[in-house]
């Protein structure tokens, strides 16, 4: 009896999966652990000079938590509002 020609793959692909996932698998851990270890993005993230009078105003602006943008562009017509002209230029 012949084997299926899905069964004669099998060893060839469990013989060439294994290393490759392997190698797939230490560099992910490898790159994990030096992205975690190393500082080339501690200067990224710089304080505000005066960080409590910053945190007491926005309190007292009654702004609600979430993620804001600076200045406001989201859409095209602001895109093309004068105040972009003038952040442009």
């Amino acid at each position: 009896m012949q084997p299926s020609a899905r069964q004669s793959w099998r060893p060839f692909v469990e013989w060439a999966a294994t290393p490759i996932l392997l190698s797939a698998a230490a560099v992910w851990v490898i790159s994990a652990m030096v992205w975690t270890a190393l500082p080339h993005h501690k200067q990224d993230f710089i304080g505000l000079p005066d960080e409590d009078g910053f945190m007491d105003y926005i309190r007292r602006s009654g702004i609600k938590p979430g993620n804001y943008v600076f200045p406001d562009f989201r859409d095209r017509e602001a895109m093309n509002s004068e105040k972009m002209q003038k952040v442009r230029h």
